[in-house]
């Protein structure tokens, strides 16, 4: 399940965001439990947890159930759950490949929006020099799925793929 990402994407906001950005030169990104869709995160999650139960299931030395419990502890720790300590925060700046979207518009134009166009292979160029320079972990593009079959497939797929890596 490969996804092309398109030219030009596309970064909604609103009056004083656009003041924001021109003044500092950069876009922001926002910690994930305080995007404005609090279930982005949340909607992962209910996809991983029955997933990983399933591969728990596996024989305990098959590389399926290796790495669900490798990807369980990491989900786990990355996120705080069960009482953990997060060890890294997850910072997310969104895009559209839609130039011209209601539902962007409603989101973030109430005062008077905007939609800052940027070039996808530019912007990634950027973040990954930004990434250099500040020590971060990752920047990592990925594409909003709102079909929830999709996105137990897709998530499916990766662990498979971390599982080929794994044991190829």
């Amino acid at each position: 399940m490969t996804y092309k990402w398109p030219e030009t994407v596309y970064h909604y906001t609103n009056k004083e965001g656009i003041y924001g950005i021109l003044d500092s030169q950069s876009i922001w990104a926002t910690h994930y439990k305080f995007l404005n869709d609090s279930d982005e995160i949340h909607h992962i999650l209910c996809i991983l947890e029955p997933l990983l139960s399933e591969l728990s299931k596996e024989p305990k030395k098959s590389k399926e159930y290796t790495i669900a419990k490798r990807v369980d502890g990491v989900v786990k720790e990355a996120f705080g759950i069960a009482g953990s300590t997060p060890w890294f925060d997850i910072y997310i700046a969104s895009f559209c490949k839609e130039k011209d979207l209601l539902s962007q518009w409603r989101g973030y134009g109430g005062d008077g929006g905007y939609a800052i166009g940027m070039n996808y292979e530019q912007l990634k160029e950027h973040s990954k020099k930004e990434s250099a320079k500040y020590q971060w972990k990752s920047v990592t593009p990925w594409h909003a799925i709102y079909d929830d079959k999709t996105k137990h497939e897709y998530i499916r797929e990766k662990i498979d793929d971390l599982c080929s890596k794994e044991y190829s």
